[in-house]
């Protein structure tokens, strides 16, 4: 059996208690470390949002978005943006058919959308946390022509607050 200054000469000052009190406090901070570094690993991800626009004839067929916010996610690079565009019906159109058998272009206008990154939005860390997108049809459109584009922004980013 060990004595008591052997046990202080293998343990230091503080004794095999103090010692293990020191080892698991250790464990505490390194596994909340190891939590928090996994809570902000950059990963590839994705945000995608749906903007409805109505198009004037005073805007010149263009729209500007306000601030899309990416929430959670903020990229640490700039990242790739691709969109596309969803048929609206318009307010004077014969309504189609399901599966469009009964779409006919001289009474039912269809014109694609699109959009473009207008600005970006960072924090004070440079990562990119929202942006506006200006969305704008592909050729001339009546005034009031409605069409739901949608973008979506892909990169390399973070997520603040959980999962």
């Amino acid at each position: 059996m060990p004595t008591s200054l052997d046990l202080k000469n293998v343990f230091g000052s503080r004794g095999p208690e103090g010692y293990t009190k020191d080892v698991a406090a250790q464990l505490r901070k390194s596994e909340e470390k190891g939590r928090l570094e996994r809570g902000v690993q950059v990963q590839d991800c994705r945000f995608s949002h749906r903007e409805t626009c109505e198009f004037n004839a005073d805007d010149g067929g263009t729209k500007l978005t306000d601030w899309i916010s990416f929430g959670q996610i903020q990229f640490t690079e700039e990242p790739s943006f691709s969109t596309g565009s969803i048929a609206s019906g318009q307010d004077d159109e014969e309504p189609l058919a399901e599966e469009y058998q009964n779409f006919d272009p001289t009474v039912h206008l269809r014109v694609p959308g699109a959009a473009m990154v207008a600005c970006y939005q960072r924090n004070n860390q440079g990562f990119f946390t929202g942006a506006k997108i200006l969305c704008y049809a592909l050729a001339s459109v009546p005034d009031g022509y409605r069409v739901a584009v949608w973008g979506t922004w892909t990169g390399p980013a973070v997520r603040i607050g959980g999962q």
